[in-house]
């Protein structure tokens, strides 16, 4: 009986240590399955700039005109003052330089958020509905091109409705209406010429980028093979192991106990010679927890109360020490 008992018990034990053996190998296989698939080397072709991103960056170049132009002339009347009488207004034009500044920024910020939001609403939450929109490359991240070009649009429009509203309305009104229209005119010129050179250079930027991309794509493909190779021996050994759960341990192993933590500590409780069977290892092991849980609660209280008593104890040091002071 003893000898049955003996054989049943080791049995058992290499059951158990099989199971954590399984159940370990898994998870680094997984984890080392993920790592392994990261190595994949994908070709990163860039898409080159079209109409769309054209006059997007005509918008935003004009704006920018337009700034540069009110920061010329206000650098120029502050320079050009006397510097001890007009001090005050060479204060107050810095001021208006660095105030306009921020009004259009805030303002292409406020524009660009309000449009991408009505943008996304209308395409839907999904990120493929706007994958499938022309994107443009801005200050090295990829923007929406509609919110950009409405976001740099707003306030440029809101300068020039300044700039006109703040026109006479005496004899002149047409003369000046006339040189605001050709103002406008040269702006918006400007910031084509400044869009067709960007457009230009980020175009040919774009075509080395994916000649060399073209070029490394055999050595791409190697690199991609020797991780195949090595994820399908992965995957074949992850098959295997489970292959060999489901045959022996699955609807023989409570699935509540599938842990390598517990398996390891059954393991040990029938090495141990503390259970012969797997019902009464998993009756050891839930008594062996309660009763830890029990110490865990306990051993938080002790400290719980070790901390009140030095608090206590420290309590009473500075009330000794203030009373020896007092005296």
């Amino acid at each position: 009986m003893g000898q049955v008992e003996t054989t049943q018990r080791e049995e058992l034990r290499d059951w158990l240590g099989r199971l954590s053996y399984i159940l370990r190998s898994s998870d680094h296989l997984h984890q080392k399955l993920g790592y392994v698939r990261k190595q994949y080397k994908q070709p990163d072709y860039w898409q080159p700039w079209k109409l769309a991103q054209f006059l997007a960056n005509t918008i935003k170049y004009s704006g920018f005109a337009l700034l540069l132009l009110f920061a010329v002339v206000s650098i120029l009347v502050v320079f050009i003052a006397d510097g001890r009488r007009f001090s005050d207004v060479q204060v107050l034009v810095i001021v208006a330089v660095l105030i306009l500044i921020l009004y259009y920024y805030g303002v292409y910020k406020l524009a660009y958020f309000v449009t991408e939001c009505v943008l996304v609403k209308k395409l839907g939450s999904g990120s493929e509905a706007l994958e499938r929109q022309e994107r443009m490359r801005i200050r090295g991240k990829e923007y929406l091109v509609l919110p950009v070009a409405v976001g740099h649009l707003v306030p440029f429009l809101l300068l020039w409705l300044m700039m006109a509203g703040g026109s006479t309305n005496g004899p002149t009104v047409a003369n000046e209406t006339l040189m605001l229209a050709i103002g406008l005119f040269v702006n918006l010129l400007v910031g084509a010429v400044a869009s067709v050179v960007t457009l230009l250079l980020h175009n040919r930027k774009v075509e080395a980028h994916n000649m060399a991309e073209t070029a490394g794509a055999e050595a791409r493909n190697l690199h991609n093979q020797r991780v195949y190779d090595s994820e399908k021996e992965l995957v074949d050994e992850i098959n295997t192991l489970v292959g060999e759960f489901t045959d022996t341990y699955l609807g023989n192993f409570p699935a509540a106990y599938l842990r390598p933590g517990v398996v390891d500590y059954m393991w040990q409780l029938v090495t141990n010679h503390r259970a012969s069977t797997l019902q009464e290892a998993i009756n050891v092991y839930e008594a062996d927890a309660r009763q830890q849980q029990l110490a865990d609660q306990q051993r938080a209280i002790l400290d719980r109360q070790n901390q009140i008593l030095a608090q206590q104890q420290y309590a009473n040091t500075v009330l000794v020490t203030n009373m020896i002071m007092n005296h």
